[in-house]
């Protein structure tokens, strides 16, 4: 296989991971008939914690760790679990009722859709060298 087919088959690869999981995240409050609404008391209870934190080392790893990044597989694993932390604060968010739920449902929906794979998309820099999301990586 020659490298413009790989280098294609690796896009899709991770933009079919994207999609089916962030199409999980919206899709499931619909299937399912959870409401999005608040109701209850507006306190930012502990349970909101559950929430945010899973988020926040996600979006610490997608600005952070992975630009940096230089070669394809890690930076595909590190992409994977940045998504499944922020599918899972969606997750816990739908699950355990925290108040201000349309807020915090949104905010892990924006979660994972800062990690669209656009970060793959490889253009060689004035030293003629690759560079995947800004980082030099090995070509292959």
């Amino acid at each position: 296989m020659n490298s413009g087919k790989q280098s294609t088959a690796k896009q899709i690869v991770w933009w079919l991971t994207w999609a089916v999981l962030t199409g999980h995240l919206v899709l499931l409050p619909l299937l399912l008939g959870i409401r999005l609404s608040s109701s209850g008391a507006s306190e930012f209870g502990a349970r909101v914690v559950f929430v945010v934190l899973p988020l926040a080392i996600a979006t610490g790893m997608r600005w952070l760790v992975l630009p940096r990044v230089g070669s394809a597989i890690p930076a595909f694993f590190l992409f994977l679990g940045g998504l499944i932390l922020a599918d899972m604060s969606g997750l816990m968010m739908l699950f355990l009722r925290p108040p201000h739920r349309t807020a915090l449902y949104c905010l892990c929906v924006l979660g994972m859709l800062q990690f669209i794979p656009l970060l793959i998309l490889k253009k060689p820099n004035r030293g003629g060298l690759t560079t995947v999301g800004g980082t030099p990586a090995e070509s292959g």
